[in-house]
């Protein structure tokens, strides 16, 4: 006589159901491989920055170059060589003692672009100086004269308007000593080339001698008016 397993199908599909459903082994990794990798993976990251960093940075355009400006306008200023003969009466200095003027040992001199500015910073001084002590006297005038009146510029001095001629000699002391001849009016367009010397003139004309080392200046001469 035959006996039925009714659940045998039943069992079957559980078993089977069973093994379809356990989770797959996963493969396992050599820790030792993951290593080589993290660390081929930074030396070629690194290899990179070494040579992005040796690479020369490109080239920029700098500043376009512009020439100087000449420290004078050769229109405006000359500088004259020293002549003994013409310039002994220039370099001269008053002795109180003798009451007299005395000519003075010098050499003649060369001007650099630093001692033509020196020159131009202490004539400007000189000029300022005297403009403010005629400032002074005209107020006083003008209090006094009420009939003639004198304006600013029939008095005071404006440098830009005239040309200059320069002078440079090495005094006995060793300082350097320049001559400036300043005049307006005449010659408009070149300088002379001559030193120009007239009578009267008034402030048209007028010259003073400059001792750029000390910054001083002495015998400022303005011509009279006629």
């Amino acid at each position: 006589m035959t006996v039925q397993r009714p659940f045998k199908n039943a069992d079957c599909k559980i078993r089977a159901t069973t093994r379809a459903t356990l989770p797959q082994r996963t493969a396992r990794t050599d820790p030792m491989l993951s290593l080589r990798t993290l660390a081929a993976g930074f030396l070629a990251i690194m290899t990179g920055c070494q040579t992005r960093e040796s690479e020369p940075a490109a080239a920029k355009p700098g500043p376009r170059t512009v020439a100087p400006k000449p420290v004078a306008d050769s229109r405006r200023v000359a500088v004259f060589p020293y002549d003994e003969e013409r310039d002994k009466y220039i370099f001269r200095t008053y002795d109180k003692k003798l009451n007299k003027y005395i000519f003075q040992n010098v050499a003649a001199a060369s001007l650099s672009p630093s001692e033509l500015i020196q020159a131009e910073v202490v004539l400007k001084r000189c000029i300022e100086d005297y403009n403010e002590k005629q400032g002074v006297t005209l107020s006083e005038w003008r209090k006094n004269h009420s009939l003639r009146v004198y304006t600013d510029r029939q008095v005071l001095i404006n440098l830009t308007n005239y040309k200059r001629q320069l002078v440079a000699v090495i005094n006995a002391k060793g300082e350097k000593e320049v001559w400036v001849n300043c005049f307006c009016g005449a010659y408009k367009t070149d300088q002379p080339r001559e030193i120009v010397m007239v009578e009267d003139g008034g402030k048209y004309f007028l010259n003073v001698l400059l001792n750029i080392q000390q910054g001083t200046w002495l015998n400022l001469e303005i011509n009279s008016n006629g």
